[in-house]
Parts: structure tokens; C-alpha cells; sequence
């Protein structure tokens, strides 16, 4: 019976227990380049705020586009805090003409949420 309560005890410990997660927030959510020519070089910087009270760790930055690429603060960013994230994009030479769109993750220390999200746009014209 005491094996049981104990059981009972612990397990009730563990499901009230609260994850505590980072809060952060992007400066913008989506970014409209508008036309562009193939092989064009482009960049883009937004920012990524702690709104929380934990430090932020960004963990990865992930793009659906092979041809984006992300460079960002490695180190943590305090409460009240912001940091660059610098996007460039590549456009390739053999893209058919058209209307493109790209998404970007931010990955970083929030298990309730997760991952903050931004949209790339362009119209590439040859």
C-alpha cells in the first residue's frame, strides 16, 4: 500500500510539473522581394527578440530552399534582447520563370510552441 501511495505521489509530481520554455518572437513574418532575375544574389535581415524571461538559444534555422541560407548569434540572447538573423538567397540560373515562396524555421529552447516561422517571396523573371 505504501508502494502504491508513493506511486501515486511521484506520478502526480511529474504530470504537474510545468516545462519552463524560452519565449521569442521574428521582427516580420514574411518578406515580398518581388521580381528578380535568375543567378540574382539577395539578402535579407530580420530580428529574433526574447520576450521572455529565459535566455534564448537559437538551435538551428532551417530553409525549404537548398539555395537559402541563414547566419545567426550562436550564443544566447537575454530577456528583453534582440539579434540579427542575416537570410541570403542564391536565385539559381535554370529556374523557370514564376512565382516562388520559401519558409524558414527558427529552432531554439521553446518546447510549447515551436519553431517561429517567416515566409520568403519573389517573382523570378528571366
Amino acid at each position: 500500500m505504501k508502494t502504491l501511495l508513493f506511486i501515486l505521489v511521484v506520478f502526480t509530481a511529474f504530470t504537474s510539473a510545468q516545462t519552463v520554455s524560452a519565449k521569442a518572437e521574428l521582427s516580420v513574418l514574411s518578406y515580398d522581394f518581388g521580381k528578380v532575375k535568375p543567378g540574382e544574389k539577395l539578402k535579407y535581415e530580420l530580428f529574433v527578440k526574447n520576450i521572455g524571461k529565459l535566455p534564448v538559444i537559437i538551435k538551428e534555422i532551417s530553409t525549404s530552399r537548398t539555395y537559402i541560407s541563414a547566419e545567426w548569434f550562436k550564443g544566447p540572447i537575454m530577456p528583453g534582447k534582440e539579434r540579427l538573423i542575416t537570410l541570403t538567397i542564391s536565385v539559381p540560373t535554370k529556374f523557370l520563370a514564376g512565382l516562388f515562396e520559401a519558409s524558414i524555421e527558427v529552432f531554439y529552447n521553446n518546447f510549447d510552441t515551436g519553431p517561429l516561422k517567416f515566409k520568403l517571396f519573389y517573382d523570378v523573371s528571366k
